[in-house]
């Protein structure tokens, strides 16, 4: 059985057939011109920037950075601008295209052949859509990293910068990197004993147990204390 290509050659000529290709492919360019145009907003909107429109820079100051920013988020829409030009052009190529099969062809062949081109389409579309989403998902990440990289570099600078400041060796002996280490802890670290000492805090307890006024609860703290 011939499928609807080869019906449309032998019944109509090659050139009708060669008509038919392109519409094929203006379909399928249409279809990710399309896919282009939403992942390109979906980057504009989630602040991403895809690798074609980078800008590669050796100079990292703020006004530099927010320079290369503004240009970059400007190259995006200019080719958000340039997926809708095109869209519109394809679709006027298709809508002639469309217009010449339907003259040549009989309704249901044009029919057939059009849903051919349309499952064609869909299929392109979902193929399309899912390497769509995965780039995207790559991008949100590496921002994402790239920002948490430098949050913990800009945290790591605040905190070297701060324990600098914070031991002074006043002392003829210049200290060993551990004794560094420990006196940047601060006046409040103290280091987690091996065996809590209960007899002690016992003691302790007792010596002020006693100094309550008369009339208090004394046993009763006593024996809160013990349970």
């Amino acid at each position: 059985m011939m499928n609807i290509h080869q019906i449309i050659r032998n019944q109509f000529g090659n050139d009708t057939l060669k008509t038919l290709r392109k519409m094929e492919r203006s379909k399928l360019q249409l279809t990710r011109f399309r896919c282009h145009r939403v992942f390109n907003l979906k980057c504009l909107d989630l602040n991403v920037k895809p690798k074609g429109i980078r800008i590669k820079h050796h100079c990292f100051t703020t006004k530099v950075c927010d320079i290369i920013e503004r240009a970059e988020r400007q190259l995006l829409n200019a080719r958000i601008g340039q997926n809708i030009k095109k869209i519109t052009k394809i679709q006027e190529t298709i809508t002639n295209i469309s217009g010449q099969l339907s003259e040549t062809l009989p309704v249901d062949i044009y029919h057939e052949a059009s849903q051919l081109c349309d499952t064609r389409a869909e299929k392109e579309f979902d193929k399309c859509k899912t390497r769509q989403i995965k780039k995207l998902e790559n991008l949100v990440h590496h921002r994402d990293q790239k920002h948490k990289n430098k949050r913990d570099k800009e945290l790591e600078t605040l905190t070297e910068n701060y324990k600098k400041k914070w031991v002074v060796n006043l002392a003829d002996k210049d200290l060993t990197p551990s004794e560094k280490s420990l006196l940047q802890k601060g006046p409040k670290f103290a280091i987690t004993p091996f065996k809590i000492p209960a007899k002690s805090y016992i003691t302790c307890a007792e010596s002020k147990l006693k100094e309550l006024p008369p009339g208090c609860e004394v046993d009763k703290a006593r024996h809160e204390k013990n349970a």
